[in-house]
């Protein structure tokens, strides 16, 4: 078995350990997990600072990581790092190990329909303040939800052998409308542009940040966009273009509020990535 699918199974088959504080890992021999397998998996731990094995019995009470073999299993343990803990590190891991070309993908050469993407969409309003624009939408939590959203569902996709989605973050600057400011005038665009370049220093260089102005959207959706005052109706809008840009591949639409799905990744992709028909 090869390094990726020995990570991948000791992910989904880590328990926690009885002070909850630690976790543990029942690697049980059999044809297709052989005590060879476990020492390639042990080897590739070491190697990648996720597990040190004690040098010597003296050491090994001192160490944050014990093993244990038997007959028909080994076990390791992790004293100080818990379940959800481990997940995520092997989850990085496990991203940047993901071998595109025999999963029968390509990670740069796949027709741009084709790829699956979750689209988040963020708008903000035209300020007196220097940026010019309302920066609430760049916080640690907003952040920290959308990295959330799609590592969890990368690692699912992965689980189930599908290419991992990408995401992409579509931005919409609404004009100063009482200074008579339109989608054209110099000063909007150019807070719109700063918008955009902190918005690509903020978020991880692998999230595609796009300019809702460079869109699909038509006259006609500008023209309901020009001196629109419910901001409800801007965004549902602007989700609405996402979803038409992106016909034709899967695609997950959603707000910037995702706490909904922390918690279940795997149900999440399966009732959307794993779907033949519009939710």
């Amino acid at each position: 078995m090869n390094k990726f699918r020995l990570l991948q199974n000791m992910r989904d088959n880590l328990e926690d350990s009885v002070d909850k504080k630690g976790c543990v890992y029942y690697f049980k021999y059999n044809d297709q997990n052989t005590s060879k397998d476990f020492d390639v998996l042990l080897d590739f731990l070491n190697e990648k600072g996720l597990f040190k094995p004690a040098k010597d019995i003296f050491s090994a009470f001192r160490s944050p990581h014990l093993i244990s073999r038997y007959h028909d299993q080994a076990k390791l343990m992790w004293k100080n790092t818990n379940k959800s803990q481990l997940r995520d590190k092997i989850d990085e891991l496990l991203l940047e190990m993901f071998d595109y070309d025999s999963a029968g993908f390509s990670k740069n050469g796949v027709a741009e329909a084709a790829k699956p993407v979750v689209a988040v969409s963020f708008y903000s309003r035209r300020t007196k303040t220097e940026k010019g624009y309302y920066d609430g939408i760049f916080n640690p939590g907003e952040r920290d939800n959308v990295t959330n959203l799609i590592r969890g569902l990368q690692t699912a996709a992965l689980k189930y052998g599908h290419q991992p989605p990408q995401l992409e973050i579509t931005l919409f600057l609404v004009p100063d409308w009482e200074s008579n400011e339109t989608f054209s005038s110099p000063s909007y665009l150019e807070a719109n542009a700063r918008m955009l370049e902190e918005a690509k220093a903020y978020y991880d260089h692998d999230i595609d940040i796009k300019d809702f102005l460079k869109s699909g959207a038509e006259e006609e959706e500008y023209a309901f966009l020009d001196q629109c005052l419910s901001m409800g109706s801007v965004a549902d809008l602007v989700k609405s273009r996402l979803i038409i840009d992106n016909q034709g591949r899967k695609c997950l639409q959603t707000d910037a509020n995702v706490l909904w799905a922390n918690h279940d990744f795997d149900t999440l992709y399966k009732l959307t990535f794993m779907q033949n028909y519009d939710a």
